[in-house]
């Protein structure tokens, strides 16, 4: 599917979500996130290709006619409307009998029967967003669609709600089997969200799959960057007893090789979370003494506090990257000029080739 709107294109997606799953997109800012979801929800029609919903092509269908929930980013209720009113509005263009029973039904499945006569204003952003669900839900659409519900909210709220967000939708997709679309910008929310990720930039989708699987194999630099993980070009100078020796500007390492060759440019890409610092050479974790290890000694260059977590860099004759307990950094008074040793694995060293497959990846 391929949709231009203004100056900005979404090209080569071709998305396939199967019944009842929750796919995540996630991506930076301007990526295309929304502009896809639109399209999906029928606000924009593709230049090419289809959009086909429950075995039924919805291409050129109107919004309405489609079977699809939408939640927008700021909710878009209506002030001037009570909490029932508002759930009732999804039922307008439908000649429906029932209309009070559906909307009472809503409103008990996500807990908000009590505010049915409140006004809008009156509600707090965890109410706001339950009753902007049922709104979405009272048609029993096939396909919902959340454009970053949660984007607007504090921190500490947002990390609430995010739990409870994932508690209702467990619940709606238990209940009416319903397929999702998760739109956010934050990675950690679409880890919680969706069973598989879908990461999106400068519209195109960058890579798709289960959530651990791109975690564990990012198919590009982009993603991998993404990912807050390590990325460095290495050559391959050897390969040995199923290990490979890399070099990395000055500095050697040791890697898995799989089917990595001799003589081989290589994408060197290690997770902060594996490696660790110490003020000494000696291999500091129990566990790792019994394997094949990389120890490199470096100057701590930046420090960025994350609460609990902090990531520190290391010039190691390259840039390298720990994440850490922030108490564990402190324990050890590691500061921007320390000298430290980084140690990590040698399983933990994930190599791609350099010709690898880049942007426009097929989804199914």
């Amino acid at each position: 599917m391929c949709l231009r709107v203004g100056d900005f294109a979404v090209s080569r997606v071709n998305l396939e979500i199967s019944n009842g799953h929750c796919v995540a997109i996630v991506g930076p800012s301007g990526s295309g996130k929304t502009v896809l979801l639109k399209c999906i929800a029928g606000f924009h029609r593709p230049q090419t290709g289809e959009i086909w919903i429950n075995g039924k092509n919805v291409t050129k269908l109107p919004p309405e006619k489609r079977e699809v929930g939408y939640v927008p980013q700021e909710y878009a209720l209506f002030p001037h409307l009570t909490v029932e009113r508002n759930i009732e509005f999804g039922l307008k263009p439908k000649k429906i009998p029932n209309k009070s029973e559906l909307v009472q039904e809503m409103m008990d499945l996500l807990g908000i029967t009590d505010l049915a006569k409140r006004s809008i204003e009156a509600l707090s952003g965890g109410e706001k967003q339950r009753v902007a669900l049922a709104r979405a839900l009272v048609t029993h659409p096939k396909l919902l669609l959340l454009d970053e519900p949660l984007s607007s909210l504090d921190v500490r709220t947002r990390e609430r709600l995010q739990k409870e967000l994932k508690r209702i939708h467990e619940k709606i997709r238990s209940k009416f089997k319903i397929t999702s679309v998760y739109v956010t910008h934050d990675l950690a929310e679409a880890y919680l969200m969706g069973d598989r990720i879908a990461i999106i930039d400068e519209g195109e989708i960058k890579q798709f799959g289960h959530k651990d699987e791109i975690l564990r194999k990012p198919n590009s630099r982009f993603v991998a960057q993404f990912l807050g993980l390590n990325v460095l070009d290495g050559y391959v100078t050897s390969v040995s007893d199923s290990f490979a020796h890399i070099q990395v500007n000055e500095t050697h390492i040791h890697g898995i090789a799989e089917s990595i060759e001799k003589d081989t440019n290589v994408m060197v890409i290690i997770r902060p979370e594996d490696i660790m610092l110490s003020p000494e050479e000696e291999v500091q974790n129990p566990r790792w003494r019994n394997c094949r290890c990389n120890i490199l000694e470096g100057s701590v260059t930046d420090i960025a506090v994350m609460m609990y977590r902090s990531r520190v860099t290391i010039d190691v004759g390259f840039p390298l990257t720990s994440e850490m307990s922030t108490n564990t950094i402190e324990e050890m008074n590691i500061d921007i000029g320390s000298r430290v040793f980084t140690q990590f694995k040698a399983a933990s060293v994930s190599l791609r080739e350099k010709r690898m497959r880049e942007p426009g990846v097929s989804l199914s």
